[in-house]
């Protein structure tokens, strides 16, 4: 695999409208977007920025309450070996 960079946008939409698989009823949205750096064939670098939007308060912020949103960045070292 020679070097280089990636990018990479991915969006998501999942119906839940009787509330069977979360609990409520509700529509959820995710948008991903991923930077990748290959240094070796051996040895490859991600950093990805994840954004999360929930038709209900499903998740739970510093506080200790809930929120409709939430965001994760993720740094990754992929060894191949």
């Amino acid at each position: 695999m020679p070097r280089g960079n990636a990018v990479a946008l991915r969006m998501e939409h999942f119906e839940d409208p009787n509330g069977l698989r979360t609990g409520f009823s509700q529509d959820m949205n995710e948008i991903t977007f991923t930077m990748e750096h290959v240094w070796r064939s051996d040895l490859i670098t991600r950093v990805e920025f994840r954004h999360d939007h929930a038709g209900a308060n499903g998740f739970f912020n510093s506080g200790g309450g809930s929120g409709r949103d939430q965001d994760t960045l993720t740094f990754s070292q992929v060894v191949k070996f």
